[in-house]
């Protein structure tokens, strides 16, 4: 339920960021050419971008949707995937999670990008009525940038 004083409550991006988790993927997850398949990363990444909406939220989310997935690189069987998840922006009851994940290859002591994407989750009471989140308070000029870009995607949503 949308109350007053919930909406001056406001939280850090800190309060519920999740930075550089590692991933757990096994052989069955990888192609007969130890490439990771891309489906697989993704349903733990929703995962992990759940866990960020519930923190911020405090109170079970569920995923509303994605609006944006890409894939830059692959990731090998050798690598160590690391997941980073942040509160871009919140709306009344939705949570924009943004998530990136990078591979380390640790032979060739190298990173580099995986995935990006971004995850809309709702929050509902026990009544499933819509409940008001903590809007985020950006304090990094990072964290701004997610912020503002985060309302920019929403209102090209609004008119798609």
């Amino acid at each position: 339920m949308f109350t007053a004083d919930r909406q001056k409550e406001g939280k850090l991006v800190s309060e519920s960021s999740i930075i550089n988790r590692k991933i757990s993927l096994f052989a069955g997850d990888c192609d007969p050419n130890g490439i990771f398949f891309g489906g697989r990363i993704l349903q733990l990444v929703e995962s992990i971008a759940k866990e960020v909406a519930d923190e911020h939220s405090e109170i079970k989310c569920v995923m509303e949707g994605i609006d944006f997935v890409r894939f830059i690189s692959t990731a090998k069987r050798e690598d160590i995937l690391l997941c980073s998840a942040f509160v871009n922006r919140t709306w009344d009851h939705i949570s924009e999670i943004g998530i990136k994940v990078v591979a380390e290859d640790f032979r060739m002591l190298e990173k580099k990008n995986v995935l990006y994407a971004f995850f809309y989750f709702a929050a509902y009471d026990i009544d499933k009525n819509p409940y008001e989140v903590p809007y985020i308070i950006p304090q990094s000029v990072e964290e701004e940038k997610r912020f503002a870009e985060a309302e920019k995607r929403r209102q090209f949503r609004g008119r798609s």
